[in-house]
């Protein structure tokens, strides 16, 4: 089944972005979409992390595109079919039909590729400063199956996902020190923050749920840095479209955590 999502009547519609179109992909016997030849089309999931870097990226990019959520338990055959193999993101390009791109990453990079000249670049001017970004990628990659210990492990495991977190989440507190730029030291957000900022976020909206509830916590409000951080990314207003649903994402939290569903539902 395909839903195409009226603007006037989405919660995700409240501002005139980059998202142009909305569609709910749900059924195992949904057809294929036709391919658009105007605008990107971007598979995913709305409370994903993954797919919330690509929307990052295109909404500062301000590139036009069109957003399919998928729901999971339910995702058609030729969606699996696909070289991404199931998973999300997936971006398909006007000019290049039956061809995609998968992994964030690659496709937060495109959007800076594709759209240099507009809105800001997501890349640092000068080479350092670019491999400097770089690094601090490599090193919040090493902290993300920590968040998922937590989610998923039980007993010992768990317990290491927190106590890993920790020690991970205080030194790459370093990176936080400027209380008014973003990271690098840049007056506006790079790749490198696009990168870092859907996990963290998820991560410090632990303590408002279950998950910091018990003997283990994160104690996040420690990271005074990374807290001021997160509140200036979330108050761009060219990135509004792309936020996280926090409502709903605390409803997925809550039965991922205490009903063991990692599952994401289109809704």
């Amino acid at each position: 089944m395909l839903t195409r999502i009226p603007k006037a009547s989405s919660f995700l519609f409240s501002r005139n972005f980059a998202c142009v179109s909305r569609i709910i992909l749900k059924g195992k016997d949904s057809p294929k979409l036709p391919h658009n030849t105007k605008l990107h089309r971007m598979y995913g999931h709305w409370l994903c992390p993954y797919v919330q870097k690509g929307r990052l990226t295109f909404a500062a990019k301000k590139i036009d595109y069109e957003f399919c959520c998928v729901d999971f338990p339910t995702r058609p055959k030729w969606f699996y079919d696909l070289p991404s193999a199931g998973k999300v993101p997936v971006l398909e390009v006007p000019k290049k039909p039956g061809d995609i791109l998968f992994e964030s990453k690659v496709i937060a990079e495109y959007a800076q590729d594709f759209a240099p000249d507009s809105g800001y670049p997501l890349y640092p001017k000068d080479s350092w400063t670019h491999a400097k970004m770089k690094l601090i990628m490599a090193e919040f990659d090493a902290m993300i199956p920590f968040f998922y210990r937590i989610l998923r492990g039980q007993g010992a495991a768990r317990d290491e996902g927190y106590n890993s977190l920790q020690k991970a989440l205080i030194t790459f507190e370093k990176h936080f020190k400027n209380e008014k730029a973003f990271l690098l030291k840049q007056d506006h957000p790079t790749l490198a923050d696009m990168y870092c900022f859907p996990h963290l976020e998820r991560i410090s909206l632990f303590r408002e749920s279950p998950v910091d509830s018990g003997d283990k916590k994160l104690n996040f409000s420690q990271f005074t840095g990374i807290n001021k951080w997160l509140k200036r990314m979330n108050e761009r207003e060219e990135l509004k479209d792309a936020l996280l649903d926090k409502e709903g994402f605390m409803v997925w939290l809550d039965k991922a955590f205490t009903q063991r569903e990692f599952i994401f539902n289109a809704y």
